[in-house]
């Protein structure tokens, strides 16, 4: 589809279709490094001169969001997807691009935008530690500016919903992760915000409260509540389980969007080759490098210690596999073992993020 230019989307509202959408977001971040010192004079210094350093958080990322939908981010450490959440709730600006949630442009008019999503991040519940729970939610229903009396019967009911009634009048700093997480939905639900945006959100949870907290979402806050859902995860059986579509991110750049067969699709014509060796002539780590080179393999690992001597090769369904062998045996390698495998998610996700910094 052919991208408008971001006036003319903004000003037509022609978005208004797809619940969130973001299009070509980058983001640049830089700065120097501080080095240690003892003296005040150096130090002050090192700020102005220190090494320079450059970080691209975001690189062109394009993807929407159908109202209803559970997207999923996934994607390592460093990979934008703490960025791109921020971008979305305005806490940071993009150098290029736009986001638009519910066809508002979130930059433009961030108080619009803000009536319109809800975010939700990992560092921080968002909760006032000294206040009891329901003053901590009416709190919130004021400043959402909703009427006393409308309110008091919203808290009411989603205290009882979420089993949180009896607890009403107790600090919120006695609460444990998962009944904070809970109380934290209860807060966003008072916004009327259409979209919410959850970073890691059963990270710290047990199994049971996670999965709890995962019914929550898409028993109440999906099908009770119609709400458009985004979560970065690292857990890739919670983005099978619960995402529509998945967008898989790695250093900055978006590497693949779909449901999550749809991924695991993108790397159907792939295959991975797990070789069990004995013997050699040389280090196993010497080979690597040859084999790299053979047709179709796009990556190789070795791992050679306490007596273990194992190549793991992941490449196209057609690759060379008689070359494959071929350099084994001619440094004197004999296989014991070859296992091949089919890419599962978390497959495509290792593979995709691996050959994504090749």
């Amino acid at each position: 589809m052919e991208l408008k230019t971001l006036e003319e989307t903004d000003q037509s509202g022609s978005e208004s279709a797809a619940a969130v959408k973001v299009i070509e977001l980058t983001k640049v971040f830089t700065g120097r490094t501080r080095k240690f010192t003892r003296s005040p004079g150096k130090f002050l210094r090192s700020l102005v001169v220190g090494d320079p350093w450059r970080t691209e958080a975001l690189s062109t990322v394009s993807f929407s969001v159908d109202h209803g939908e559970v997207f999923g981010l996934l994607g390592p450490n460093g990979s934008g997807k703490t960025t791109l959440i921020k971008i979305l709730s305005n806490l940071i600006i993009p150098d290029s691009g736009a986001a638009f949630v519910e066809g508002i442009n979130v930059a433009r008019r961030p108080y619009a935008a803000a009536e319109k999503i809800q975010t939700v991040l990992s560092e921080s519940i968002g909760l006032e530690k000294r206040l009891s729970i329901k003053d901590n939610l009416m709190l919130f229903a004021s400043l959402y500016n909703l009427p006393r009396a409308e309110a008091e019967e919203k808290v009411a009911r989603y205290l009882d919903f979420f089993g949180l009634s009896k607890f009403a009048d107790k600090s919120s700093q006695s609460m444990s992760t998962g009944m904070s997480r809970k109380l934290t939905v209860c807060r966003v639900l008072l916004s009327h915000a259409s979209v919410i945006v959850f970073d890691e959100p059963t990270s710290g949870l047990d199994p049971v409260s996670a999965e709890d907290f995962r019914r929550l979402i898409l028993q109440d806050l999906v099908k009770r509540e119609n709400k458009t859902i985004i979560m970065a995860t690292h857990n890739l059986v919670e983005a099978t389980s619960m995402c529509t579509h998945i967008a898989l991110l790695n250093q900055g750049k978006l590497l693949t969007v779909g449901t999550p067969d749809e991924v695991k699709k993108t790397v159907e014509d792939r295959v991975d080759l797990a070789i069990t060796l004995s013997g050699g002539n040389v280090p196993l780590e010497s080979i690597r490098g040859e084999l790299t080179m053979v047709d179709g393999v796009h990556v190789v690992e070795t791992i050679d210690a306490h007596g273990t001597k194992k190549v793991t090769v992941s490449g196209r369904k057609d690759l060379d596999y008689m070359r494959v062998l071929s350099v084994i045996s001619a440094a004197g390698f004999k296989v014991q073992s070859l296992e091949t495998s089919s890419p599962s998610l978390e497959d495509a996700f290792l593979r995709l993020t691996k050959e994504g910094r090749s």
